[in-house]
């Protein structure tokens, strides 16, 4: 619906905000958060034309709308309420709305903005003959909000619509706010209470002063990724994850880590990983194992930890791998076992499979930190701390610590790389190549940018370099 395109806007030589990039498609709610001085309502000028981008694009609807005037921006659907409210107070409510309709010609249009206004806003009804100057902080910011309403707009724009209330009227404010998302209107919510913004928003966007000047890869798909992104650090996701724990937890000594596909452990001494150990074909450990039985069960995973931390008397299952726990859950449901007391089984059963299979011969000495997205699961946790005879630290973001993990290597590195959103919108393709110069016969990724070689890998020695 409407597309930010690397965009500049300077005052001299300060740059208010440099090379955002944002797109909001129709029906949904975007939240932009950020302190003061990020730009954010500045962001909101600029694409209401009344600030003018020294670069980059604003395109609404797929037509190029950069740096248009004011009341043309308004005839192509884009309303915006702004900070600090800004109605005429010499005005009524009824005059004030009127001129959110100047675009209006139709007057049965005009009656059904009214009436829309008045239907989301009764307390505007009851006093649409007082001037607004003479209105309450809450009441004037209904008025805004019903103005930048009345020309019935494709995008409505929000600045800071809870500033300087009281928080019950903030309550009332962002119930409205929500209405108009359920009813269908696109709307591009600026403010300062992050948590509220992001209660009503379909995605967040976070505006900061300054500029992505690096950035990192971990993971499987790491040098696939880092190409594709131009990373200045990729990074393998042991390095990544322990990186990324001791600097959160620097006496821990050892991370447990289960994810969605696979799971590892790394011992730790002196903030530096010693030792570490991965799955290998078994899935009974991860959080798939967990996701399919959760399924089986008829609950959504996210209920497995309440239901195990119910149970009084788990249900022994096997632990050995997927086929013999799955098979074997099956016959205790079949037996008629109580589902809490299955699931605690379960959670004993990944505990079990993780410690013999990833964590054999490994000596785990507290302090614990486990991580992953199954360290969001409280049986687990629970069956951990049983097990080990230990407390089992759980970060807040520990499903994301491999990400931090690599992000911090990446600021420290030496690598400087301006990042550029752009990235989205590019095409790229791989293709694999057999290099014929021995008889190894090497299997080489090649990754292309539309046309163009960007890199390749896979050779084994300088006869099989693809040249760009």
């Amino acid at each position: 619906m409407i597309s930010v395109n690397n965009v500049t806007l300077r005052i001299g030589k300060k740059a208010l905000f440099e090379d955002v990039n944002i797109k909001f498609t129709e029906g949904n709610c975007y939240g932009v958060i950020g302190a003061n001085g990020a730009g954010k309502s500045t962001l909101l000028s600029t694409i209401t034309g009344i600030a003018k981008a020294g670069s980059g694009t604003v395109r609404f609807q797929g037509a190029d709308i950069t740096n248009t005037a004011p009341h043309n921006i308004t005839k192509t659907g884009i309303s915006i309420s702004p900070e600090g409210r800004e109605v005429f107070p010499g005005l009524t409510v009824e005059e004030n709305l009127r001129l959110g309709a100047f675009i209006v010609r139709d007057k049965k249009k005009i009656a059904e903005g009214y009436a829309r206004v008045y239907e989301l806003f009764p307390r505007l009804k009851e006093r649409n003959r007082q001037t607004a100057g003479t209105m309450s902080g809450g009441e004037q910011q209904m008025l805004a909000m019903g103005r930048g309403l009345m020309s019935s707009p494709k995008l409505l724009m929000l600045d800071e619509p809870s500033m300087g209330l009281a928080p019950i009227l903030v309550e009332q404010i962002f119930d409205i706010i929500k209405r108009l998302h359920q009813a269908g209107t696109t709307i591009l919510l600026v403010e300062q209470n992050a948590r509220m913004a992001l209660s009503v928003a379909d995605r967040g966007y976070v505006l900061e002063t300054g500029k992505i000047v690096a950035t990192g890869t971990t993971g499987s798909a790491r040098k696939l990724v880092g190409t594709i992104l131009g990373a200045t650090m990729v990074k393998n996701e042991i390095t990544a994850h322990a990186v990324g724990t001791t600097t959160f937890h620097p006496d821990v000594r050892t991370i447990l880590e289960i994810g969605g596909q696979d799971s590892k452990i790394i011992l730790v001494e002196n903030g530096v990983a010693v030792d570490y150990a991965m799955n290998t074909l078994c899935a009974a450990g991860t959080g798939a194992f967990l996701s399919s039985q959760a399924k089986r069960l008829g609950i959504e995973v996210e209920e497995i930890g309440a239901y195990a931390l119910r149970s009084e008397h788990p249900t022994p299952i096997a632990a050995r791998c997927t086929v013999f726990a799955e098979s074997d859950l099956v016959h205790k449901i079949q037996m008629g076992h109580p589902r809490e007391d299955i699931i605690a089984g379960v959670c004993n059963a990944v505990v079990a499979n993780y410690l013999s299979n990833v964590g054999k011969g490994k000596k785990i000495l507290s302090p614990v930190v486990f991580q992953g997205g199954v360290s969001k699961n409280e049986g687990v946790v629970a069956a951990f701390e049983r097990t080990l005879g230990c407390k089992v630290i759980v970060d807040p973001n520990g499903h994301l610590m491999g990400a931090l993990g690599v992000a911090i290597l990446a600021r420290k590195g030496s690598g400087r790389q301006k990042f550029d959103f752009a990235v989205e919108n590019m095409e790229f393709r791989t293709r694999e190549a057999s290099c014929g110069g021995c008889s190894n016969h090497c299997e080489i990724i090649c990754v292309y940018r539309g046309n163009e070689l960007i890199d390749s890998w896979g050779n084994r020695c300088e006869r099989g370099a693809v040249a760009r």
